[in-house]
């Protein structure tokens, strides 16, 4: 019987606690008790040999500056000429904001683009040449 200071909240919180730590225990005993046909001894491993790995395509580079768009050999490309069939590093300088670059994966959706930054010596060497 519940004498008058006892809280009745308090009893029914810990019948529960006991409950769930009577069910972790189970669980517990399940997991590290497996049978052993569950286990494997050992995995046999078969090889196919008409899978073959793809072989890696060479990324095109794409530097995407505020002077227009450039090639790893620093000349000026229309991105509308790249290969479809090849991914794209596009090199972003730090200062273009991001809404431009996704307008740019967004106008280019059939390109596989990879956005990468621009090293601050080739962002250098483009403001060089713009002037």
């Amino acid at each position: 019987m519940i004498s008058d200071d006892a809280n009745p909240l308090a009893e029914v919180a810990f019948a529960l606690a006991m409950a769930f730590f009577s069910l972790m225990v189970l669980m517990l005993f399940a997991i590290v008790h497996q049978p052993e046909a569950v286990a494997p001894d050992s995995i046999a491993v078969s090889s196919s040999v008409s899978a073959e790995i793809p072989e890696q395509t060479q990324p095109q580079f794409l530097l995407f500056h505020p002077n227009g768009y450039f090639d790893e050999n620093l000349a000026s490309v229309n991105p509308e000429t790249l290969d479809p069939s090849r991914p794209v590093l596009l090199a972003v300088e730090d200062s273009i904001a991001i809404s431009d670059v996704m307008a740019f994966k967004q106008s280019y959706a059939n390109l596989d683009i990879q956005i990468s930054a621009l090293p601050s010596e080739l962002a250098a060497v483009l403001s060089a040449k713009r002037n």
